[in-house]
């Protein structure tokens, strides 16, 4: 229990610092959002190559070749796009959390990346782009994506170029262009040249090429079995991938000069009446290490849909299932993201070196067949395994096999789901620490000055609540009871709780502000309107027909121009009186609304509706409203009930003068926060009638609510 600790520890510490890293971040959002591109390349891959005699046959006559060249043209545009997105947006990116405010230089960066990207993977030989882009040379948009905005960024801080940053022009457009242009020219030049004569003394084509020779001149060792160079190129190729490359490919010569020889050794053996001696091969490899693609994809798949409490993680893996089974992984691999991510590091690497040592001893004792046939890479693992190991072996073992990697990765799964939580909770306690002091401090929240990884989990919060709200799920009011002097319930406040798949409940006005923000506060406010009014109607059906809900409002909703229309369908629909639903708004609010919310308000209280002013001081502007009628009842801020039973409070004399004013001008005055029944007695001696707080309950479900009023009744 103790190691499986200290490796959760080691590796939540090793993740966490490597998200410090802006290039390692920047990475990982870049494979992320090419995602659907991947998924584009991915399936018209799978239309072009499904392994379907009767399809195939068709794809090649005169009605199916049209298709067939729609397909390759989707395919081929969307491959030849994703090295070009990826520079961009690696690019984007890594301007984003090093700079977060300059977005114009994020943009002008990621331009610049693409460009550069070009430049690294021309045929300088031939002066045209490479053939092998896509997903062959993300490394290259790696490079590009990063080396870019380094040289950029350092020249426009140095400011070699253009006007300096205190001579801006009138019109900014101009201004970036002329401070970017001449920058961008100075890299690109610079980056072709550094090509060029690495290509001149390297006698290669391309950087591509360049790379494709090193990695595939690392293996094999001469001096080496076949079973040792085996595991190295599982190593090489696992690691690879890890780092976002596409191993499979970047190896495919070590492949095809060492183990393809002896798979055709095996068929010459077989085809001449001998027996085939050469367990590893190329396709004995790729049989067991690449099923569901690299890392054994599928089976990663598999135990994301079994055990992962992430809605994100498995809406992705039930669209890498298809994929995985024609043993494409990238949408996994980007997505999850596998790439830079030490928690699965740990199986991606043992996994397939674990089938290979399991394939190699089967064999070697005569349990299973050497293998003596080659396949396509894009057929599903068990029609590979039937045709190579046998019709009823094949596929029974590698089901064993998949079986046991799902095992294996299942506890990664859960402690991948177990790291997302810790970092999200962390980061939404902490924009929740700043909303609160914005709040102590009354200063507007600005989340355009969050750091990245905190505008990242408020964009997470966005997306969320925004799905939570159109399928109605994890979105419900609570209702927190209020009673009079003589204990008789009068009604509640009704209060919004959103429960978010990974950190429970959010902090309600972190919800306002978010729904605000993602412009879906509309929406959100209709719901609760929605919800209280139908309470309200079973209340009335329940024989509690004297009761009110009170429901908060922001200014930025008085300025709805279907306000009130929207609130009389809502009073209308569930059958409820005006004067039962009762608005509430902050007094902050109530003082900066514009003369058109305050007109609407007049208008909702011409139509019977009450209004509440909550958060109540003695402000000037505030009493203002007081005089006109404007409110109905008024709410006592937190700040003046929760310390009136310290001595030397002018608190109670505060509270005493409201309660004066507001018997003068006809008003209800409700205490909030009330905990204790010292603290109640205080505040009926000072005048107030209505009580809210811990004291009479806390907030309660809608079931938790009636029962509440049922036993309330009762006691009474």
């Amino acid at each position: 229990m103790e190691r499986s600790s200290s490796l959760k520890t080691t590796l939540f510490r090793i993740n966490d610092r490597l998200l410090r890293f802006p290039a390692v971040v920047a990475i990982r959002k870049a494979m992320i959002c090419s995602i659907p591109v991947f998924l584009v390349s991915s399936f018209s891959s799978i239309m072009i190559s499904l392994p379907v005699h009767q399809y195939q046959l068709f794809l090649r006559g005169e009605i199916g070749r049209d298709f067939l060249h729609y397909l390759s043209i989707i395919h081929n545009s969307a491959d030849a796009l994703i090295g070009i997105l990826v520079a961009a947006a690696v690019s984007h990116y890594y301007v984003r959390e090093v700079r977060p405010k300059d977005i114009e230089l994020a943009w002008i960066s990621s331009v610049l990346s693409m460009v550069n990207y070009g430049v690294m993977v021309i045929d300088h030989e031939k002066g045209q782009i490479i053939a092998q882009l896509g997903v062959n040379t993300v490394f290259i948009s790696f490079i590009s994506g990063l080396l870019s905005p380094i040289l950029f960024l350092w020249m426009y801080e140095n400011e070699f170029f253009g006007p300096k940053k205190s001579q801006r022009t009138v019109d900014p457009t101009w201004w970036w262009t002329i401070k970017s242009g001449p920058a961008c020219m100075v890299i690109g030049a610079v980056l072709l040249t550094f090509t060029y004569f690495i290509c001149a003394l390297t006698h290669i084509n391309s950087l591509y090429d360049g790379f494709y020779v090193f990695f595939n001149k690392i293996l094999p060792i001469r001096a080496a079995s076949e079973e040792i160079n085996a595991v190295l190129l599982i190593v090489l190729r696992q690691f690879l991938c890890l780092l976002g490359m596409n191993g499979g490919v970047l190896t495919n010569k070590i492949s095809f000069n060492y183990f393809e020889p002896l798979l055709m050794e095996n068929i010459d053996a077989a085809s001449e009446g001998l027996t085939p001696k050469n367990i590893v091969n190329s396709d004995s490899i790729g049989m067991v290490t690449s099923a569901g693609g690299a890392g054994m994809g599928i089976a990663l798949v598999i135990a994301i849909l079994l055990v992962s409490v992430s809605s994100r993680k498995k809406w992705l893996a039930k669209f890498s299932l298809l994929p995985a089974i024609f043993n494409i992984s990238e949408i996994l691999q980007y997505g999850v993201p596998l790439a830079f991510s030490p928690i699965y590091a740990i199986p991606f690497m043992a996994i397939p070196l674990i089938n290979f040592f399991i394939y190699w001893v089967l064999t070697k004792v005569g349990l299973l067949p050497v293998v003596v046939d080659t396949c396509d890479w894009i057929l599903p693992c068990f029609v590979q395994a039937a045709r190579q190991l046998g019709v009823i072996t094949g596929p029974v073992f590698i089901t064993l096999l998949l079986v046991l990697d799902v095992f294996i990765y299942i506890p990664f799964v859960k402690l991948s789901d177990e790291y997302d939580k810790h970092v999200f909770q962390r980061d939404v306690a902490e924009l929740t620490k700043l909303l609160q002091q914005s709040e102590e401090k009354n200063v507007v929240f600005d989340h355009l000055a969050l750091p990245n990884r905190l505008r990242t989990a408020w964009e997470i919060l966005i997306n969320d609540l925004s799905i939570d709200l159109k399928q109605k799920q994890n979105i419900q009011m609570y209702y927190q009871p209020q009673i009079d002097i003589e204990g008789k319930c009068i009604g509640a406040e009704a209060l919004l709780r959103w429960k978010q798949e990974l950190v429970g409940f959010v902090y309600p006005p972190l919800v306002i502000a978010i729904a605000k923000q993602g412009e879906i506060l509309e929406e959100l406010e209709e719901f609760i309107f929605n919800e209280a009014a139908k309470e309200l109607g079973k209340l009335e059906r329940n024989s509690h027909s004297d009761l009110k809900i009170s429901v908060n409002i922001t200014a930025t909703s008085l300025l709805r121009d279907n306000l009130v229309e929207m609130l009389d369908d809502v009073v209308r629909c569930h059958g409820i009186k005006t004067t039962q639903l009762w608005i509430e708004l902050t007094e902050q609010d109530a003082i900066t609304s514009p003369q058109i919310a305050l007109q609407r308000l007049e208008t909702l209280k011409n139509k019977g509706y009450k209004l509440l002013i909550d958060d109540f001081g003695m402000g000037h502007t505030s009493l203002k409203y007081l005089q006109f009628g404007m409110f109905d009842t008024i709410k006592l801020d937190g700040s003046l009930t929760r310390n009136i039973a310290q001595e030397h409070a002018n608190n109670s004399t505060i509270i005493a003068s409201i309660a004066k004013l507001a018997e003068k001008f006809n008003l209800g005055i409700v205490a909030e926060y009330v905990e204790n029944m010292n603290q109640k007695k205080m505040l009926e001696y000072l005048g107030v009638k209505y009580f809210q707080g811990y004291l009479i309950s806390k907030p309660l479900d809608e079931v938790e609510f009636r029962t509440f009023l049922e036993s309330h009744e009762e006691l009474k």
